[in-house]
């Protein structure tokens, strides 16, 4: 399946320990100071198969402690985003400038970590998240203790 990608990297910075990062090209929210302004234009980025992802991820599983996805925004590209949460077979962190009432149920019950919530300048934080209107849901349990850190025990 084909999705509108803007990258794809790995580090210890978004997920669970070491986590391989898939950026989704495309956001709506449009937020003041936006720290990736360049994966708003829903044209940029390029044409990539969640199964090459998926089959990359099944290469280097014990590599990999966890999947990332962000953005732009990655719940714009729905169908995609599904097929590579359902044939993932390790925790999954997302990144959403939807608010968790907001995101279906299926993806709020599918994926291990949700950090939810546009990033609002006014309310910006020097923690994690990075402003105040947004929450860490972990297991479908707020929880906005910062799993990036260490190991997290609950997944």
């Amino acid at each position: 399946m084909i999705f509108r990608c803007a990258g794809i990297t790995s580090g210890f910075c978004n997920g669970i320990l070491f986590s391989i990062d898939i950026f989704f090209q495309g956001c709506e929210k449009k937020c003041e100071n936006c720290q990736n302004k360049s994966l708003i234009p829903k044209e940029g980025g390029f044409d990539y198969d969640t199964n090459t992802v998926i089959e990359h991820i099944y290469k280097y599983n014990d590599f990999y402690n966890s999947v990332v996805m962000l953005g732009g925004e990655p719940c714009l590209q729905m169908t995609a985003l599904t097929h590579l949460i359902d044939n993932i077979n390790l925790p999954i962190v997302l990144y959403t400038g939807w608010y968790y009432s907001d995101i279906p149920k299926y993806i709020r019950n599918s994926v291990d970590i949700i950090i939810d919530g546009p990033y609002i300048e006014k309310l910006r934080t020097e923690n994690f998240p990075i402003s105040t209107n947004q929450n860490i849901y972990v297991n479908g349990k707020l929880d906005n203790s910062d799993f990036r850190k260490t190991p997290y025990a609950k997944i």
